[in-house]
């Protein structure tokens, strides 16, 4: 099997096993923006799951920064996107 072949194979694995977004209801995101602004108001650290294409991926820490404008927050160091959040807890 030549390499070209073989890198080809593996990039079409690969995407067969990216997840699709999920759709959360009204409620879940109503839950979470009252979480997330609970913790912005009291400086409550957050532990925070986010949507991945290759798998979702776990931040936590405080709110350090939110920008409504952009629809991002600043979390243990790096900004995410509103729209990828899937759960919120706090910490």
């Amino acid at each position: 099997m030549l390499f070209e072949h073989r890198d080809a194979l593996i990039e079409r694995q690969r995407l067969r096993h990216k997840q699709g977004r999920r759709t959360l209801d009204e409620q879940r995101l109503a839950e979470i923006a009252d979480r997330l602004g609970e913790a912005i108001a009291e400086g409550l650290r957050v532990r925070l799951t986010l949507f991945h294409e290759d798998g979702d991926r776990t931040v936590s820490g405080p709110i350090t920064r939110h920008d409504a404008a952009r629809g991002r927050i600043r979390v243990g160091g790096e900004w995410t996107d509103l729209h990828d959040i899937i759960d919120c807890e706090q910490v």
